[in-house]
């Protein structure tokens, strides 16, 4: 990928992880407002999403350095943008994520946690990553292990 692509495509995932953090933020500052003290629920997210949003900050500025040494061959930035997206995010893959995405949604009340989530994980790995079957297979029982090991056992959530 050329410095150029990379530069934007760099811009384009920062500032929507920033905004991503913003919200994030906002949403647990207002449960922070509802019920204040060091036992609110939104504390922790609110001290967590403050951080992410220096942090997001911090990178893009460290881009907006980088990008000064790079010269580009587009002089129109939604150009430039467009041309980014269209390399970086293949359509047809895009589509059957978020196909992935709405169907894990709808079966996630009928089937129940466990049984989505395994088939939603092991598809994702198949399709996304071309792994092989036995690979993806393994991965994603040891996610599932591991997911169900720290928030039923330590943390003692209940999953749907």
């Amino acid at each position: 990928m050329e410095k150029r692509t990379a530069i934007i495509s760099d811009y384009a995932i920062t500032f929507l992880f920033f905004a991503a953090s913003v919200f994030a933020f906002i949403y647990s500052a207002r449960m922070l407002m509802n019920n204040p003290g060091a036992d609110s629920p939104g504390l922790f997210p609110a001290l967590l999403t403050a951080v992410m949003i220096i942090c997001c900050i911090g990178a893009l500025l460290g881009i907006r350095k980088k990008s000064a040494q790079v010269s580009f061959r587009f002089s129109d930035k939604k150009r430039a943008l467009w041309e980014t997206l269209k390399d970086e995010f293949p359509v047809p893959m895009l589509v059957m994520t978020v196909m992935a995405v709405l169907a894990y949604v709808v079966l996630l009340p009928l089937v129940g946690y466990n049984i989505t989530s395994f088939l939603f994980i092991f598809g994702s790995i198949l399709y996304l990553r071309r792994e092989k079957v036995l690979h993806s297979l393994l991965v994603t029982i040891a996610f599932m292990v591991i997911s169900q090991v720290i928030f039923v056992y330590i943390f003692k959530v209940v999953f749907p």
